[in-house]
This record gives structure tokens, C-alpha cells and sequence, in this order.
């Protein structure tokens, strides 16, 4: 093996030869990764203590990690914990996480609020999962893999979507969060969620997905082209059906990212049908009165633009009121009721979570945290953009525009769907740096996955 990665070095190829354990892993991660809510005893609920196939997933490819950085030796674990800068921001976020608890006055007010611990635990997860990732994606061939298994594992989920499309009735019998039903609007048309727990997260999946499935299309011959075409209009039916217009617009950003980096003079062809597609297919599904499209246009259906402003307005409240390390990690649902009145009276007497991600780190964890939290974000994609720019080859520029463009989508979402505890935004991370990290290190600076 030692052979094969001085072979490639020298060639400057791609480490070849068969997938190892931790690659195996890592795939499998990518393919269950929409299954969270199957439990493998038959139930539909994940609760936090289901066994589901993602989560056995997750925990087989981060046991496998550590377990081969332990027992080789290769790689020195605390400085693989900080070996880039997202790195140091990422563990920066949850050190201040657990330093804002100090400052929880309600804990427990609101019984379905996620406890503080509950949720830096949670962080802590993503962490792994996030080094599971840069530390096995690190060449051109797994990182293809890692989307395109992320793409097939999402079709379970899409076809659950155009099941709910057609009939309005929810693919799970009982969701994580409790909702018996679909989001309906006054009309009764439905938003579809397929395997997820809310049609937002949904679309967040798809969002990502959608931007992976392009880089097959684009690079792609001829008769692969129309699978991956039939897979695109699988995503596009699910995105619009989600009537989420933060993802219609998500879908947009992904489509002009492509078009703006991508230096192809076929791109005016290709991206005017792939727009024209879309709209198409937004224009046929809007006829369908099974879905919520026309009432999301039309606003008739909640949370509308004033709740969100004034969520929006009581995190700022809350920011004023504890400027520097926030009100706690977790505890916006708990001081609910003590800012809802002062940001607006139309807010709902129930506690709702902010959709506004970076406005919920800055209450929870104040400017100290929100300011670690975006030099966390923004640090993968000034480090993947220089790379880029400078060292890669066609291939690889077109396979950091895919990630870029998904990462994009990611940074919007974050405005209207609180994201920040969900799998999805950390596994975008961890692709754009380890594209990062495939261009700016040398094959074999770090341990291969699989040597000895």
C-alpha cells in the first residue's frame, strides 16, 4: 500500500485500489443519512433513543476513525482536532456554548425545549461527525463517493415526498416533534416532508442534494445524463412541494453560484434549461391542489413574514439584555414569555423556536458567540476559494464549485430555518473543507485511510 500512495504521489493520481473499512463507513453514513426517523424495531419516531440505521451509521464510521487514529498512531488526536482554522473556531463555538449556560435564568420553563446540556452534547456529536468526514474524505474518488451516495440515499426520502404529494397523507405514522399530520394550509393543501421530521429540513437535504446531483449531470456522458436528469426532477418535484420559499430561493442561489464560477461556454445552454426546467415544474405542480404552493405565494399560510420579524425583534431584545455571552445555550424557549410582549403582541402564546439561525446564536450566545459562530462559517470558504483559485485542475474546480454551491445554500437557509443542532449544515462543513484540505495538503500527509 505503501507502494501504491508513492506511485500516486509521484503521478499526482488519485489513491486507488479498493475502499477500506473507514471509506465503507463513511459511505454508509452518506446513504442512511435521511433515515433517522426509521427505527429499525419498526417504529417511526426518533425520540433521541430509537436505533436507527443513520445513527448506527454515524456511530460505526466515528468509532472506525478513532479506533484506526488510536491503534496506528498516525495522526496526533489533539492535533487533528485543530489542524485548520474552521477547526479552532468549530471547538472556539463550543467552548462558548458551554460558557453561556451561566447565564440560564428559566431552565425548564417550556417542557419540549431542548436542555442546554442536551444540546452542547448534541454539538459535540456534530463535532465528530464533522472530523469522521475531513478525516476520510481527503482525495477526488471519495469525495465523489460521499455525494453521490449522499444524492442515492436521498431517493427513499423524495419518493416519501411524492407519496404525501399525491394522497396528503404523511409517510411516518408519528414524527419526532409530535405533529399527527402534514403542515396544512386554510385550503388543505399540504407541505410534503418525506422522511424528515419538517418539510424545512427537508428541503435543506434537497438543497444539497440538488447541488451535488448537478456535478453529475454537468460532467457527465451522454445516456448518464438522463438518469441523473430523471434524479434532478425528483429533487426540483420534492423542493417545490415543500413550499418553502426560503428553499425556492436556495435553489436559485445554487443555480447562479454554478453559473457564475463554472468557466464553460455551454453553461448558457445548459443552466437556461436547467431554469427553464424548474419553472416548468414549479408552473405544472402549482396546478395540483394537494400542495401549498399557490397559498405560500399568496401568504395564506403561517408563520408569515411579521412573525418571523418579530422572533427576529425578541432575539434582539434578548441580545441587549445579555450582550456578550447571550442568555444561555438552549434557552430561547424558555425566556419566551418574558420577551414576547415587548418584541410583538401577534406572536403566538405557544413558544416557537426563531427561524433565523444566525439571530439564535447571537441571543443564545451572545456577540462573543455569534461572531465565533460566522468566523466558523465563512473560514471553509475564503480556505476552499483560495484553493480553488490557485491549484485546481477542471475536474476539480467543477467538484469545488458543487461544494461551494451547496455551502451557499447552507449560509442561506440559516437566515430562515434554524439549522445551526441539524446534521445537514455540519456535513456541509466538513465537505467544503475537506475540498480544502484535498487541494491545499499532499496525498499521504496524512495517514491514508486503511495503511498501516
Amino acid at each position: 500500500m505503501h507502494f501504491l500512495i508513492r506511485i500516486s504521489q509521484n503521478r499526482g493520481e488519485e489513491r486507488s485500489g479498493r475502499l477500506k473499512i473507514e471509506e465503507i463507513a463513511i459511505l454508509g453514513l452518506f446513504l442512511t443519512v435521511t433515515l433517522d426517523n426509521l427505527g429499525l424495531v419498526g417504529g417511526t419516531s426518533m425520540v433521541g433513543k430509537d436505533v436507527t440505521l443513520a445513527k448506527l451509521a454515524t456511530v460505526t464510521a466515528l468509532g472506525v476513525v478513532i479506533a484506526r487514529a488510536l491503534i496506528m498512531k498516525r495522526e496526533n488526536l489533539f492535533r487533528m482536532a485543530f489542524a485548520n482554522v474552521t477547526s479552532f473556531f468549530m471547538w472556539a463555538f463550543i467552548v462558548i456554548s458551554l460558557l453561556s449556560v451561566i447565564n440560564s435564568t428559566n431552565p425548564n420553563t417550556v417542557s419540549y425545549a431542548p436542555g442546554s446540556l442536551f444540546l452542547i452534547f448534541r454539538r459535540l456529536n456534530l463535532v465528530l461527525l464533522y472530523y469522521a468526514v475531513i478525516w476520510i474524505v481527503r482525495d477526488r474518488k471519495m469525495m465523489k463517493y460521499a455525494m453521490l451516495a449522499l444524492v442515492l440515499g436521498g431517493i427513499p426520502t423524495c419518493l416519501a415526498g411524492v407519496y404525501e404529494m399525491a394522497t396528503k397523507e404523511q409517510f411516518l405514522d408519528r414524527l419526532p416533534t409530535g405533529r399527527e399530520a402534514l403542515v396544512q394550509a386554510r385550503t388543505g393543501a399540504v407541505r410534503v416532508q418525506g422522511l424528515e421530521s419538517d418539510a424545512d429540513v427537508h428541503a435543506v437535504f434537497l438543497l444539497l442534494g440538488t447541488a451535488f446531483l448537478f456535478y453529475f449531470f454537468y460532467r457527465s456522458s451522454s445516456w448518464k445524463r438522463v438518469a441523473y436528469s430523471g434524479l434532478l426532477l425528483l429533487y426540483l418535484v420534492n423542493i417545490v412541494s415543500t413550499g418553502s420559499r426560503g428553499a425556492w430561493i436556495g435553489l436559485a442561489l445554487v443555480l447562479g453560484v454554478y453559473f457564475v464560477l463554472l468557466d464553460d461556454p455551454r453553461k448558457w445552454k445548459i443552466f437556461g434549461m436547467g431554469a427553464v426546467l424548474a419553472l416548468l415544474t414549479f408552473a405544472f405542480l402549482s396546478l395540483n391542489p394537494n400542495i401549498i404552493i399557490l397559498d405560500k405565494i399568496t401568504g395564506d399560510v403561517s408563520p408569515s413574514t411579521d412573525l418571523r420579524l418579530g422572533w427576529m425583534r425578541m432575539a434582539w431584545e434578548m441580545v441587549k439584555d445579555h450582550p456578550f455571552l447571550g442568555i444561555g445555550t438552549g434557552d430561547y424557549l424558555n425566556c419566551y414569555h418574558r420577551y414576547s410582549h415587548v418584541a410583538s403582541s401577534s406572536l403566538p402564546l405557544q413558544p416557537l423556536d426563531i427561524p433565523n439561525g444566525y439571530m439564535k446564536v447571537w441571543a443564545e450566545n451572545g456577540t462573543i458567540g455569534v461572531v465565533i459562530f460566522l468566523l466558523m462559517l465563512l473560514s471553509p470558504v475564503f480556505e476552499a476559494w483560495t484553493a480553488l483559485k490557485k491549484k485546481a485542475g477542471r475536474d476539480e474546480k467543477l467538484l469545488g464549485v458543487a461544494a461551494l454551491s451547496a455551502y451557499g445554500a447552507i449560509l442561506w437557509v440559516l437566515v430562515v430555518f434554524p439549522v445551526i443542532d441539524g446534521k445537514y449544515m455540519w456535513l456541509a462543513i466538513a465537505l467544503l473543507v475537506a475540498y480544502g484540505n484535498m487541494l491545499n495538503r499532499p496525498i499521504g500527509t496524512l495517514a491514508p485511510a486503511g495503511t498501516a
